[in-house]
């Protein structure tokens, strides 16, 4: 089952992670969709690393909403 990957930002501002970076929540129709949940989490984990960067307060992998 597919998962996209979503960003919240310090901000409240919810982010949607694509090839070429962060986009709006209007663009989520362009977000990357990954194979599996696991392959989405394990990319979140590595890439969003909340200490290591100062502008995400948080990520989540869903299987909801994937088209």
């Amino acid at each position: 089952m597919q998962a996209i990957l979503s960003v919240t930002t310090n901000d409240g501002t919810v982010m949607f992670h694509t090839r070429k970076g962060l986009v709006p929540y209007a663009q989520r129709d362009k977000a990357t969709k990954f194979k599996t949940l696991n392959h989405a989490v394990k990319f979140a984990r590595r890439k969003y690393k909340l200490s290591l960067s100062g502008n995400v307060r948080g990520w989540n992998a869903s299987t909801e909403g994937v088209v």
